[in-house]
């Protein structure tokens, strides 16, 4: 019970989660295209949960607690490295994501 208590402690970080969108402003050119090459929009579609972030590998697994899991494709700004910043992808729900805003000191899990 120590070891498996010891290794998710030594997983779980602590960060801030915001959540952006499909939308031109927010990203670049390419909206449902991600750092890694893929279509986050129809990977949303399906379910398949993106985030952004520069302080995790491409393909990290997270679980977000009181958000869900996620799978890092894409990078967020070069300001948020190293700053505990994830960018949950919410599809082209601007009304939802201004409504959840930042949450800030959030339980993160990396599987």
């Amino acid at each position: 019970l120590y070891n498996e208590n010891q290794e998710l402690k030594t997983r779980t970080k602590k960060a801030s989660v915001s959540f952006y969108t499909s939308r031109v402003q927010e990203t670049d050119d390419s909206p449902e295209i991600a750092a890694n090459g893929m279509n986050i929009w129809t990977l949303y579609q399906r379910g398949d949960k993106s985030c952004a972030s520069n302080d995790y590998k491409m393909g990290t697994k997270l679980t977000i607690v009181g958000i869900g899991d996620c799978t890092i494709r894409d990078r967020m700004n070069t300001r948020y490295t190293g700053t505990g910043r994830i960018d949950w992808y919410m599809g082209y729900s601007t009304t939802e994501a201004l409504k959840l805003g930042v949450k800030k000191n959030v339980t993160v899990i990396v599987n």
